[in-house]
């Protein structure tokens, strides 16, 4: 059985919580065979289902991610879904994978995921993963909980959750580290859009230069508290004629 190669110090711990909770349930599967009859769909749906319309790989890992209260983006039983939510939500990522990671599959070179699981380690040759639905003799629709092996051309991205410490427990360091590029540019546009609705302080409006700015057409934004960058900070320049 391979085992997990990784300095769990540089790991979040509530990321290795989902990791823990998710290995707990490896040898559960559904009852009768090819039935879709599994306790995580009777959770999601809130009935017993059976059946080929209730294929539960994703539904697996929104019951991990549940357990943990980690937040994932949408709560779709769609692998498809799923990706297109974390997409629009700034929580896709398609490097630098870390445990607790929603690990997302194609198994048939469409662009589009089949399956899913949840990442554990990574070796030189291969990403390791728990998933459900899964068997050695059907990769998608196994009707197992198993700790896998994939080739990492198969994976073409994943869902990162968001932790339900928010990173309370976290160092600034770790925060950081834990960022991709387009969760951290997510956040500027989060703290931009923030600014950009807040009204003139008394203390500017006391002062008056806003308003006189305005008339003189010196700034033509209607967002007093919103951030400036350079190229705007240099045309404030330029219309005040301080360039030359």
């Amino acid at each position: 059985m391979a085992t997990r190669a990784i300095d769990t110090k540089d790991v979040p711990e509530a990321a290795l919580q989902i990791v823990n909770t998710a290995l707990k349930e490896v040898g559960v599967y559904e009852s009768p065979p090819n039935s879709n009859n599994v306790k995580y769909n009777t959770w999601y749906y809130k009935r017993a289902v059976s059946g080929s319309s209730y294929p539960w790989c994703m539904v697996f890992c929104l019951w991990v991610y549940d357990q943990c209260k980690a937040k994932l983006p949408g709560n779709s039983a769609s692998c498809t879904q799923m990706m297109n939510d974390a997409k629009k939500a700034g929580m896709f990522v398609t490097k630098n994978y870390q445990p607790g990671d929603l690990m997302l599959m194609d198994f048939q070179n469409k662009g589009t995921p089949q399956h899913c699981g949840i990442f554990d380690f990574e070796d030189s040759f291969a990403y390791h993963t728990i998933e459900g639905n899964t068997s050695l003799g059907n990769d998608a629709n196994g009707g197992m909980v198993m700790r896998r092996e994939r080739r990492k051309t198969l994976i073409i991205g994943a869902v990162r959750p968001v932790y339900s410490d928010g990173g309370v427990n976290m160092t600034k360091a770790e925060f950081l580290k834990s960022l991709t590029d387009e969760e951290a540019y997510a956040l500027l546009k989060k703290a931009m859009s923030y600014a950009d609705k807040q009204k003139e302080p008394d203390w500017s409006k006391k002062e008056g230069h806003w308003s006189k700015a305005k008339a003189k057409k010196v700034i033509t934004s209607d967002t007093p508290e919103g951030l400036v960058k350079r190229d705007e900070f240099i045309a404030v320049l330029g219309r005040l004629d301080l360039i030359e």
